[in-house]
């Protein structure tokens, strides 16, 4: 028999069901960190140009850099990379409108569908395609959207996805045309640009000399750029429990 009491309390246990039914966001922790896609590891994925493929880095034969770095110093987490060596971010943004579509299986979509740290480096060739800094860093706004509505749309998660500033060079005549990205991303800061990896802050004395290159980091610059990115991951995706030892009862006098 139904009753009237019955009737009320259905839709209250109802309610409570499907509120409990699936976990609240943060999904479990992965080796401490947040695993936002709940795959149960944390990924972070580069993309970008030469420097996240890790041209200079004589100590991987231009093939480390600071992702590799990440990867060897971090081994609870996954360590990915998208580098195209000379691309600028306009070419890079046609890239993936290609690689995202949705019928296209590439390496590229599979690394995408599983991060959840996106780390967006590219622009410094932007000078060599005569680009205004005001349009290359409205192309960099573009890919912060087009990733994070892809695998919005196809993975069923929104990534963390975050904006590298350009390093320094010893190129003087490159020099003013990054400075002025760098300060224009600064200054456009939001979570449409979310610029939050200071690669700036790299001494421009661990880059490589000019004119033998000027523009890609040593090995040491690699180096200063892991230390960067993996203090943004410990404080943004990593909180350690910290445990505090008992008081020690006072000592009778």
């Amino acid at each position: 028999m139904v009753t009237n009491r019955s009737l009320t309390v259905f839709p209250l246990l109802l309610a409570v069901a499907l509120c409990c039914a699936t976990p609240a966001f943060p999904c479990p922790r992965a080796n401490g960190y947040k695993d936002i896609n709940c795959d149960g590891k944390f990924t972070v994925l580069a993309i970008g140009d030469s420097v996240v493929v890790g041209v200079g880095d004589t100590k991987y034969k231009n093939k480390g850099g600071y992702v590799t770095r990440l990867q060897r110093r971090k081994k609870d987490l996954k360590a990915l990379r998208v580098g195209v060596a000379g691309i600028s971010s306009f070419r890079l943004y046609g890239k993936l409108v290609r690689d995202l579509a949705p019928a296209t299986a590439n390496a590229v979509n599979s690394r995408v569908r599983i991060a959840d740290l996106i780390v967006i480096d590219v622009g410094r060739n932007d000078f060599y395609e005569g680009a205004d800094p005001v349009a290359s860093v409205r192309t960099i706004k573009r890919i912060v959207s087009k990733l994070a509505l892809y695998v919005k749309n196809h993975a069923g998660y929104s990534p963390d996805i975050r904006v590298a500033t350009l390093l320094p060079t010893r190129r003087d005549f490159q020099r003013t045309f990054l400075q002025a990205v760098n300060i224009l991303m600064l200054s456009h800061h939001s979570s449409a640009l979310p610029v939050d990896i200071r690669f700036d802050k790299v001494s421009v004395y661990l880059m490589t000399w000019f004119p033998e290159d000027g523009i890609h980091p040593s090995s040491a610059g690699y180096t200063a750029m892991e230390a960067i990115l993996e203090h943004f991951i410990r404080n943004m995706f990593y909180r350690a429990t910290a445990i505090v030892p008992p008081t020690p009862s006072p000592t009778p006098l």
